[in-house]
């Protein structure tokens, strides 16, 4: 075996490695007998103000997303002296409060367009932080596609109910097809409890 570069033994170090790849491929030379010529990157977060930092029309909103059939005290909230609300990314998060004020599911929404991050074979991960208090059942996390040829494709994970501290939740989705687009949905169908809440924070979606 070659010794490792920034051992003793690898100062000054081999010019190649075992099958000729010059050493090293960018700032250090790689351990053992191989070079690799790949770097290994992060995925990347395809979520648009996915921790609710940056605010829409109105200091309320949350740029990038939209809501349906919210209730009024449905919005971004940021912490500060007065109402401090323990944001886990960052100063701010989305909050529901309440109950449902008809039969209709409330709805936050982000809808990305798809690209080669979202061709076949790729599985997208969506996470995000979420907490609880007093909440009913009926909360999701998901992933809805609409591949090129106009079929669809889901993949949700339920937010348990009733009180619980900020938690990491995930969804998996392999996609079977190119999508053309991919929208992350917060659903939420609280029973009739005045104190309902639901924190929702650092969201989180990459593409492997």
């Amino acid at each position: 075996n070659l010794p490792y570069c920034q051992s003793p033994l690898g100062r000054p170090y081999a010019a190649t490695d075992q099958r000729g790849i010059a050493r090293p491929q960018f700032q250090y030379c790689d351990f053992g007998a191989f070079e690799s010529n790949l770097l290994t990157l992060p995925p990347v977060n395809r979520s648009v103000n996915g921790s609710f930092e940056a605010a829409g029309a109105t200091f309320n909103d949350a740029d990038g997303w939209a809501g349906r059939n919210l209730n009024p005290d449905d919005y971004r909230r940021c912490d500060s002296t007065l109402t401090p609300v323990a944001a886990q990314t960052g100063d701010c998060v989305f909050m529901f409060y309440g109950p449902n004020a008809n039969a209709e599911p409330r709805r936050l929404t982000q809808t990305l367009t798809g690209g080669g991050w979202s061709r076949a074979g790729k599985v997208l991960r969506l996470s995000a932080q979420v907490r609880t208090k007093n909440l009913g059942a009926g909360g999701r996390l998901a992933i809805n596609v609409v591949y090129r040829d106009g079929t669809t494709g889901t993949a949700l994970v339920r937010i348990p109910s009733g009180t619980n501290p900020y938690q990491r939740l995930m969804v998996r989705l392999p996609l079977a097809k190119r999508a053309d687009s991919v929208t992350i949905t917060v659903r939420l169908k609280t029973g009739g409890n005045q104190n309902a809440r639901l924190w929702v924070d650092n969201v989180i979606l990459v593409s492997q």
